[in-house]
Formats: C-alpha cells, sequence, structure tokens
C-alpha cells in the first residue's frame, strides 16, 4: 500500500510505502528533509502533522518528549503511515544542481589515517558530476539491503577521488570488511549526496567546529572548502579523542593557519598516572584522577588571567614519601609523566603533593590493609575493596626469630 505525503509550506509531494519510514521515502525520492542519527533520539527529523495519523516503526522513539504527541510533532525517522499525510517541516535546499542518486565507485586507494581509522578513496562514474556540499554523507548500500552512513571528508572542489573515513567497530560488518578484506580496486554502490549538515554561506559569524573520532570527517570537508572559497570567518575546532594518536590529520589544520584547539580525552593521562602509582605497588583501584575545567575567566595567575594552565594537585594517603631526596625524585617522575600532555602542547603547569595520614581512609566501608601485607597484596590482585582477617594484616615475607617480641 501507498500512501502520498504533502509537505507545506513547500507542497512538495512525495509516496511513502507500507512499513516503510516517512524520512526513508523523502530521501529515496530526493526530498531533501532535517535529519541526523536515523535512530529516533537526536530530533532532528522533528516535524508537525497537520492532517493524517502515523504509527512508530517499533514503538514511541527514545528522542521522543511527553509534550510532542499532543502538539502532533512527529519523528520522521521512525514514523510510518498507511495514509495520506501533510505534514509541515523544513525542507533542505543543498543547491542547484544537487540531487540523490545511486551509482557504483570503485576503491582507487587506502590509507590507514589511525589504528582504527582507514581513509577509502572512491572513484566514481565520469558520466556526470557527483555534485555536493561540504559536510554531506552518502549511504554505502549492502548486498543484503542494509545501509552504512559515512560523511564526505572531501570539499566539492577536490572530490576525484571522493575521500571517507572509516572507523573500526569491534564485530562492525562494514568496518570489519574494510580492515580485514577491502582491497584497491573494490566494487561498492552508493546513495548520495544526503543530509543538511553544511555550512550557510550568507552568515559571516564565527565558526565553532564540534567533533569526535571520525566526526572530523565532514569538518575537514568544510574546512578545505573554506579556504578554498577565501571566506574570511573566524574558525574554532575542539576535536575530542580517547588518545593523541586518533587526532589524524592535523598537519592539514597547521597549513592553513587554522585556530584549532585540541580536546584531548583525559583517559590516556589517567592510565599514565595509574600505572605509575600502580608500579609502586599499590592497587589500581587507589589512584582516582578527576579533571575539572575552570571557566576562562576565572583562572589568574600572578594576578593577570591565564588560559592555558593546568594545576595538578595529588592526594597521597596509601603511601608516604620518607625524606626530601626521594620526594624530589617522585615529583620529577610526576613531572616526566604529564609534560606530554602539558609542556608539549604549550601549557603552564605546577605539581602539589598532600600526604594524608593512612588511618583517615577508608575504601568501600574498609580501612585499607597495612603496607606490603598479606591483605594488601590481595587487593592488588583483584583491584576492588574488600573484608580481610587479622591474619592477612601480617606483611607478605614475615619473619620470626626465637627471642624477637613485638616492640
Amino acid at each position: 500500500m501507498t500512501s502520498n505525503v504533502v509537505i507545506r509550506p513547500s507542497g512538495r509531494k512525495f509516496t511513502v510505502e507500507q512499513d516503510e519510514s516517512i524520512l526513508i521515502a523523502a530521501l529515496r525520492q530526493g526530498v531533501q528533509l532535517p535529519h541526523s542519527c536515523r535512530g529516533g533520539s537526536c530530533r532532528s527529523c522533528l516535524a508537525r502533522i497537520i492532517n493524517g495519523e502515523f504509527s512508530y516503526l517499533h514503538g514511541p522513539p527514545i528522542g521522543l518528549l511527553p509534550a510532542d504527541g499532543p502538539a502532533g510533532r512527529v519523528l520522521l525517522c521512525q514514523a510510518k503511515t498507511s495514509v495520506d499525510l501533510e505534514i509541515e517541516v523544513r525542507e533542505l535546499d543543498p543547491g542547484p544542481g544537487i540531487s540523490t542518486h545511486r551509482l557504483p565507485c570503485r576503491v582507487q586507494r587506502m590509507k590507514q589515517l589511525a589504528p582504527d581509522v582507514m581513509a577509502l578513496f572512491l572513484k566514481l562514474p565520469s558520466v556526470e558530476p557527483f555534485l555536493f556540499r561540504a559536510g554531506q554523507y552518502v549511504d554505502f548500500l549492502l548486498r543484503d539491503g542494509k545501509r552504512r552512513s559515512f560523511s564526505i571528508a572531501s570539499p566539492p572542489h577536490d572530490a576525484d577521488p571522493l575521500e571517507i573515513h572509516v572507523r573500526q567497530v569491534p564485530d562492525g560488518r562494514f568496518s570489519g570488511w574494510v580492515f580485514g578484506e577491502c582491497q584497491e580496486k573494490a566494487l561498492l554502490r552508493l546513495e548520495g549526496p544526503l543530509g543538511g549538515f553544511f555550512l550557510d554561506e550568507k552568515v559571516a559569524h564565527p565558526i565553532i567546529f564540534v567533533a569526535g573520532g571520525t566526526g572530523f570527517a565532514p569538518i575537514k570537508g568544510m574546512l578545505r572548502h573554506v579556504f578554498q572559497a577565501g571566506l574570511k570567518r573566524p574558525m574554532h575546532l575542539f576535536w575530542g579523542a580517547r588518545q593523541e594518536i586518533d587526532l589524524y590529520d592535523l598537519e592539514r589544520g597547521e597549513h592553513f593557519n587554522l585556530v584549532a584547539r585540541v580536546v584531548a580525552n583525559g583517559k590516556n593521562l589517567s592510565e599514565q598516572l595509574t600505572g605509575l602509582y600502580a608500579g609502586i605497588p599499590i592497587p589500581k583501584f587507589y589512584v582516582v584522577v578527576i579533571f575539572e575545567e575552570v571557566a576562562k575567566d576565572s583562572l589568574f595567575v600572578g594576578g593577570k588571567p591565564h588560559t592555558k594552565f593546568v594545576r595538578f594537585k595529588v592526594d597521597h594517603i596509601a603511601r608516604t614519601m620518607p625524606g626530601p631526596v626521594i620526594r624530589e625524585w617522585w615529583i620529577r617522575t610526576i613531572d616526566e609523566t604529564i609534560a606530554p600532555f602539558v609542556k608539549n602542547r604549550g601549557f603552564d603547569w605546577e605539581v602539589s603533593i598532600v600526604e594524608t595520614p593512612i588511618d583517615l581512609w577508608s575504601l568501600q566501608g574498609e580501612i585499607p590493609p597495612p603496607f606490603e601485607s598479606v591483605g594488601e597484596k590481595r587487593w592488588v590482585k583483584e583491584n576492588k575493596a574488600s573484608p580481610y582477617t587479622q591474619a592477612e594484616k601480617l606483611p607478605v615475607n614475615l619473619a620470626l626469630a626465637p627471642g624477637i617480641s613485638d616492640q
């Protein structure tokens, strides 16, 4: 059964097949509607029902708010209909000559950008140009009818070949194929361009780009387009990653004199510090690392604002440093550990250590067992706090001899 859908205020029409989402039907027929996740969580595809009825493919989506139903609002990516509909939603205008096509492509070459990121450079048919806006994406059409969406990392002026970034996902069918079986000259089918994530070049406001992992791909295409078009707008890139090696292709930003602020995840630093203390050894769960961001206008050094300053405050409880020589050695050891995260990125920093008496400390209601005791060694092995016996308070290497008594 086929239903007709009319879009207001444009008057554009398209049809929807039974058990097909309204969004997918629109995109299939070249009608560009706002969307992003396609999973019912981001609310980008929110529309208002003027006339007609609908239902959801898999029950109410997670992004639906209590007020949406009474107000007639619907998430098109999860909605289906068996009757004619009239909806109110903003249509996207990618630009003149840009329309969605299905076409074959060939993997011209591959390049590994990071340990788990592969760039595919795709050769498209030369019969007609593949027109798109920087930031849009394509869908790869798999043999079983499923799709995999990937943003275009190329700018429109340099899209031969078309660049796509693929992150390796555990048990991922398509990414597993890319990293395990894909070779140059492999054939694929794609549909695109799709999506409404592109720049509004009619305004001159500063641009703030925020990306995580391979979310950098469409932004890369946008940046190259901006520079090629000569647009004079301040730009800031905030790019989050699990570790610095995942921040790939940064030399291009330096080449364009891009004002870039790279925001690396603190996970790597916390792992380095945990490993440092675990080597003493102490249980890893003794090491707690907390990152606290301070507002830009709330940090002053010497009475003057300082925007590139990091303060490390360390509480020593499980161990204390016996004497000035050991203390200096440990401060220098910490400095060497954190230097790649601060000094090498142009930050000023300081480290201070405070020592707290161990008898003023508990974990999960347990007073930690004594230093180098049987109980502490068990906590190291299990990496968790748990009750221990009186006997486990004894040292691991206990030595008893006649005539020696407890002092």
